[in-house]
């Protein structure tokens, strides 16, 4: 039986999308990786912290800042709050690192820039917090948004195991639709606005 010549014309062209899907995919690593240093997050934006809280260490203050920006900034006060409990039950979780940007940060390692370039950067959508390594800049853009956050930061970490955890000592969420595999794994403990938190293993 003869192929018609639409027919090959239809398999050469879908050959050759596939093949160009896989370039631009690979290209995209390339560059994710080469400009590896520019996704770690880097803030402008000035906030003023209260005197009483000015024995807290920066950094930790930023990632918490931050996870809270990118995972919840259009969430309630409640839902804001909920991330940053969640980030500081797994600081005090033996399963997680101990302090606040190792838990923000915690991810796989790309291999091959370790071993070619002897630094850990972490694997694209391989992180904890999809924010951190998902390519895109992790730079605040909304001002108003960043300072509540920032401020929520210093809340959160002044007063955590003083006042109740809206979380009830969760340490992991899901936003409500999708449904990641680990879900039958652990406890549910409660839903805040788009996302539903889960405590210890069932």
């Amino acid at each position: 039986m003869k192929i018609s010549t639409v027919a090959r014309l239809s398999f050469i062209t879908v050959v050759v999308v596939y093949i160009l899907y896989g370039i631009i995919n690979k290209a995209n690593d390339y560059l994710y990786q080469k400009h590896a240093d520019n996704v770690s997050p880097v803030v402008t934006q000035k906030v003023e912290i209260p005197k009483e809280s000015e024995h807290l260490d920066l950094d930790s203050i930023e990632c918490m800042a931050l996870n809270i920006y990118h995972e919840s900034r259009n969430q309630s006060l409640a839902g804001r709050l909920a991330v940053g409990y969640v980030t500081l039950n797994r600081v005090n979780n033996d399963k997680y690192p101990d302090t606040i940007c190792g838990v923000v940060k915690q991810a796989k390692m790309n291999r091959w820039y370790l071993e070619k370039h002897n630094k850990r950067v972490p694997s694209r959508n391989k992180c904890q917090f999809s924010w951190y390594c998902d390519g895109k800049a992790d730079q605040p853009l909304e001002s108003d948004a960043w300072e509540e956050a920032y401020l929520l930061a210093i809340h959160v970490i002044n007063m955590y195991g003083t006042i109740t955890d809206p979380t009830k000592g969760s340490i992991m969420y899901h936003a409500v639709n999708v449904k990641p595999y680990w879900t039958k794994a652990y406890k549910h403990t409660v839903t805040i606005g788009d996302h539903i938190f889960y405590g210890s293993l069932k």
